[in-house]
């Protein structure tokens, strides 16, 4: 997220039908929304026409936002949240996580890009198979890379439960990884 940007503004200035203010948060949001919902649906396709529609209902109702303190970005997330659920409920299927090695932004040297690659492919097979909550922590924790207390502000959870949860769910991680 752009820091030089003053979200607060561009939410109340979008609020009351700037569509640039609106295309400057979208700008802002864009890249963090889409690999938070292709790690959860490992699908580009679906991923794209979800990202969308998080920002069709975002563009719909943000001139109901009411700042009650959390962070915009966390309204966003919720907003991506509940579309990635109705997905799951209208397809009642499990993820997929094949591609997401190639969403990850990395520039390593070549040798070592090879090696990252290899470590990467492990961790995101494995990752297919810890339960969702635990893929949805290491996905804002590591990829995210957000802090305890903005995984919980997104995901409506003391930062005492993000703890316990990202524990258990590296564990569950290791754990699987070691079963490969």
């Amino acid at each position: 997220m752009n820091k030089g940007v003053n979200i607060q503004q561009l939410v109340k200035l979008a609020g009351a039908g700037d569509r640039d203010a609106f295309g400057k948060l979208y700008d802002t949001f864009l890249d963090a929304v889409y690999r938070f919902v292709y790690v959860r649906v490992g699908n580009r396709q679906d991923a794209e026409d979800i990202t969308e529609q998080i920002f069709i209902s975002m563009f719909t109702a943000i001139n109901r936002y009411i700042d009650n303190g959390l962070p915009f970005e966390a309204w966003v997330y919720r907003i991506a949240r509940n579309k990635v659920t109705d997905y799951y409920r209208a397809r009642k299927s499990h993820i997929q996580l094949d591609e997401i090695a190639e969403t990850v932004d990395t520039r390593p040297l070549p040798e070592e890009q090879t090696e990252t690659n290899l470590s990467k492919e492990a961790v995101m097979k494995s990752l297919t198979h810890i339960p969702s909550q635990y893929q949805e922590i290491i996905v804002l924790k590591f990829i995210e890379d957000k802090t305890n207390e903005e995984i919980g502000t997104i995901l409506e959870k003391p930062i005492a439960h993000i703890r316990v949860l990202q524990h258990r769910a590296i564990q569950a991680l290791r754990k699987e990884i070691q079963h490969e």
